[in-house]
Formats: structure tokens, C-alpha cells, sequence
């Protein structure tokens, strides 16, 4: 039997799987709300040239706090 890296069956994956269960959306009610009535609208209206390198610039500095790392992960 073959077993590639990163499947299902490593050690690895289990270590991930148990870090991060599947996310199921009726939790992220809230979240869904204010993407769809607040936030998506609001970056559809903006440039999409703007609003990537917006995004790459907040995430470059969120990247240097480590609390935000360790949120993240």
C-alpha cells in the first residue's frame, strides 16, 4: 500500500484534524451575516486591484504580531 505525505492516514493529519474539526456554518452564523450584508458589499464596490493590495498589505502586518500568529493557528 501506498501512503502519500499529508493524507489521511499519517500522524500528521491526525495532529491537523484534531487541531482543526471541520467547521460547520450554522456555528458562523453571525459571521455569515456580516459577510453578506456588510463586508462583501463594501469590497464589491471597491477595485479589486485596491482591495488585493490592501489585503496583501494587512496581512504582511498582521503577519509580524506574534498574538495574531497564534490566533490564526
Amino acid at each position: 500500500m501506498i501512503r502519500r505525505f499529508g493524507g489521511p492516514t499519517t500522524a500528521a493529519w491526525r495532529k491537523f484534524r484534531a487541531r482543526h474539526p471541520a467547521l460547520d456554518s450554522r456555528h458562523f452564523a453571525a459571521m455569515s451575516w456580516f459577510y453578506r450584508n456588510v463586508l462583501r458589499p463594501v469590497l464589491f464596490s471597491l477595485d479589486s486591484e485596491e482591495t488585493h493590495n490592501r489585503t496583501l498589505q494587512a496581512l504582511g502586518r498582521a503577519s509580524r504580531h506574534e498574538v495574531l500568529l497564534n490566533w490564526a493557528a
